[in-house]
């Protein structure tokens, strides 16, 4: 994977290490690597790992913005934390990029995983029994 991301590494273990997300960056929009991954919603509810770039990001987290949602980061990824939180697995219609992403809700303890339909990018999954 080191060669997927060559600007940068993370993981993020759940409670009790039943589930870890890990992630490689390689910058295009986040030059100055101030936006790391795994990231977690401020409310600690989300965990999110995303490969991709959401092209119309600004035009999604205007409305977001105006719902009243806050944002810590100026970054593509934090919009994927916010729509899920109020749009479920409905946020992907809102969604025409190329992405794949992973989605963990502590709450639910639950995992969301999507994938555009043409996409090239690397999701690995695996179990580590």
């Amino acid at each position: 994977m080191a060669a997927r991301g060559p600007d940068g590494l993370g993981e993020w273990w759940s409670e009790g290490r039943r589930l870890g997300l890990g992630h490689r960056h390689l910058a295009i929009f986040n030059l100055l690597g101030r936006v790391g991954q795994p990231m977690t919603s401020a409310c600690g509810r989300y965990g999110v790992v995303f490969n991709g770039e959401i092209y119309k990001y600004p035009e999604l987290r205007g409305p977001l913005e105006a719902q009243g949602r806050k944002f810590q980061t100026t970054s593509d990824t934090e919009v994927l934390l916010h729509l899920y939180a109020l749009k479920s697995a409905e946020m992907v219609q809102r969604l025409r990029d190329m992405l794949e992403f992973a989605i963990w809700d502590n709450r639910a303890r639950g995992l969301f995983l999507a994938r555009d339909h043409n996409s090239i990018r690397p999701l690995y999954t695996a179990n580590g029994r």
